[in-house]
């Protein structure tokens, strides 16, 4: 997953985010997320598209307190029918890869 990936990702729970990314031992994703703004406005390519490690993407997933909600083929940002099984970012993640989870997120909902 890619910096911006992430950060998109959490858009919804930035604290956490930070949280996990302060915890985390290369301080750089954390200083770059503090200048978000700037590097977004100036496109620094390198910081956005930079690959996250598995294990702070894992982190962030994990704590997320985000829900999506899944019925047969689809999974959505809100439930539809109360049959809706709850499911986390992280599951979505694990399941269907980050530009699924992307596209639900952004577009409230996805077919698998």
């Amino acid at each position: 997953m890619r910096f911006w990936e992430l950060t998109s990702i959490c858009r919804n729970d930035p604290d956490l985010l930070m949280k996990v990314l302060r915890d985390y031992s290369d301080q750089k994703y954390a200083d770059w997320f503090d200048d978000m703004p700037n590097i977004v406005s100036q496109q620094q390519r390198e910081k956005l598209d930079a690959v996250v490690p598995n294990d702070v993407i894992e982190a962030a997933l994990r704590c997320h307190k985000g829900k999506l909600y899944e019925s047969g083929m689809q999974i959505r940002t809100n439930r539809a029918y109360p049959t809706d099984t709850e499911v986390s970012y992280f599951e979505v993640f694990r399941m269907f890869g980050v530009n699924f989870l992307e596209d639900v997120l952004e577009k409230g909902s996805a077919k698998r």
